[in-house]
This record gives structure tokens, sequence and C-alpha cells, in this order.
């Protein structure tokens, strides 16, 4: 066999075992990346994030959700799956059929769908309602959560049932984001559309409300600190706008103009008219020239009365 016709085959053979073998998974590298470690068991899936350990049981629930050492979920009181789709007719619904596939976990039904992306510190589950009637997805909080924020900033403090609580207190209300602070600092922000309501068998209830035939986005975001999230809060509204009138630029030349004055109101003396010349009103509504009366004239005129008052009582006396 000549040179030529065995480098050919040899280059044919490593051209055949290349395609053969392919190139590594995409998905398998970005697992990876994101420190994301899946491990199946026969009777759970669990997955391993940055700072999290997430559980998937066989029945296709996220039954549980532990960050830092805190149960986030509650998949023990009452009938609740931690987190689970929920059928008009209950009870929860099961979801056996899953794949995994790196770090992307499916689950599905012939009526729900559940695909999990699980990033190092994120949960991305995208939900499907293949069904004609509206279905809510709930997630069941546990004992430890202290503080629900909304989406507009407002802290509302949680009571669950527990030894010291006897009377477990919820927050109600609806909105595109949820914050919640557990005990110990850890942090869980909800990105979606939920609706937040309780208490439910002494838990905090988050809802995710499916309509018929139709799908939900929902992202979890953790961390072991509240200063580490913070909730985006509506810009304060702005202030309203005070008009201020412009100053009048002076026309062309005016400093070489002489402002025209404006004449006194004949009811009303100058302001800049001297005393003397304003005169007496009492004079000026007699018709006089309003010219005020002099010392002496005012001596005279307070002298008077009593030089009549001694003629009276000179000619009193010559009578008698």
């Amino acid at each position: 066999m000549s040179l030529a016709i065995r480098t050919a085959v040899v280059f044919a053979t490593f051209f055949a075992l290349a395609i053969a073998l392919g190139t590594p998974d995409a998905s398998s590298a970005k697992a990876a990346d994101d420190s994301v470690a899946v491990a199946t068991a026969p009777h759970e899936t669990t997955i391993r994030g940055q700072n999290y350990v997430a559980t998937i049981a066989t029945d296709g629930c996220l039954e549980a959700l532990e960050l830092e050492g805190v149960d986030l979920l509650d998949a023990v009181v009452h009938f609740s799956r931690g987190s689970y789709f929920y059928p008009d007719i209950g009870p929860p619904a099961q979801l056996p059929n899953m794949e995994v596939d790196g770090d992307l976990v499916t689950v599905e039904s012939d009526d729900f769908k559940a695909e999990f992306e699980f990033g190092a510190t994120t949960i991305t589950a995208l939900l499907h309602n293949r069904t004609d009637a509206t279905t809510p997805y709930y997630l069941v909080l546990s004992d430890a959560l202290r503080i629900l924020e909304d989406s507009a900033g407002r802290q509302h403090p949680v009571s669950p049932q527990r030894d010291g609580h006897p009377q477990p207190t919820a927050a109600s209300g609806h909105g595109k984001t949820v914050g919640l602070l557990y005990e110990g600092g850890p942090v869980m922000r909800l990105e979606g559309e939920f609706r937040w309501w309780g208490p439910w068998a002494g838990r905090q209830v988050v809802e995710v409300s499916l309509a018929p035939n139709s799908s939900e986005r929902v992202v979890k975001r953790l961390t072991q600190s509240e200063e580490d999230l913070k909730l985006e809060r509506p810009a304060p509204p702005p202030r309203p706008e005070t008009k201020r009138v412009a100053a009048t630029p002076p026309a062309e030349g005016a400093d070489d103009q002489v402002p025209e004055e404006t004449p006194p109101s004949p009811a009303t003396p100058a302001e800049d008219e001297p005393p003397e010349a304003r005169g007496c009103g009492a004079c000026r509504a007699a018709g006089g020239s309003g010219a005020p009366l002099s010392s002496a004239g005012l001596l005279l005129a307070g002298l008077l009365p009593v030089f009549v008052l001694l003629l009276r009582r000179r000619a009193w006396l010559t009578r008698g």
C-alpha cells in the first residue's frame, strides 16, 4: 500500500471518530461554569448551587429549597408539597415524567409542565398550564419567614404559626416582585406575577395564577444577606413644576428712556407731598382752600369761649 493511501486512511479514520464522538454538551459546560451539580436518586433529584440546595420529588414538586441552612419552603404542613400546581379538583398535581439535561430539569404530565433552570444563585421556572381552567401554582413558605416586602418597598412583618406564635399573621397583596426575608438573614426575591395571602395552615402563601393554556415565568433569586438583594423601588413622583415669570428684557435703548410717572389719585395725597401742602380734609370738604391754621389762630380759637363767658358774667353783675 502506497504512502498516500495510508495517509488518506488515517485521516478518514480520525474524521469518522470526530463525527461519532461529537462535541462536548453545551448544557454540561454551562452547568460546570455555574457551579451547579445535579444528582438523581430513585426518590428525588437534588440540585446544589453556589449557596442553596433544591430537591425535586418523584411527583415533580419542588418540595425543598434550603439556603444557608434555612428551609424556605414547607412541604410538611397539611397537604403542602412545597411548590406545586393545584387544580380545582385537588390534590396537588403530580408531574411524574422527569428529564434532566445539564442544569435544566423538566417535569410534566398531560396537564402541566414545569421547566426549572438552575443557576449559581438563581432558579428560573417556566410553568405551563395545558388545561382549559385557570390553575394556581403555590409556594408555601416555611415558618422561618419574618418579613415580606412588596413591589412598592413596603415591609410586612409575618408571624407563622409555631411555638411562641399561636396566632399566625400573614401579608396579602399582589405585584411583580416579592422580597422574602427569613430568620438568620437569607433572602429570596421572586420576580413574576404574584398574589400573596394567608395564613393558610399557619403559613404565608405566594400564588402564581395561570390562565387556561398559558405559561408564566418565575425567577427566584437567592442570597444570604439582606444587603445583597435590593428590591426595585418605584421612583418618587416628580414634583410639580413651579412656573416662574421671566423678567421681560428691557427694550433696546431703554437706558435712554425716562419712565413715565403715574399721577397720584385725586382722593389720596401724593406720598412725597409735604404735610403743609396736604391741608385739612375738613376744610377741603367745606370748599375752603384747605390751608392749615397757624399757631396764633389756634390760640385765639381756644380763648374765644373763655372771653364770651367773661362778657356774659360781666353783664349779669351789671344788672345786679
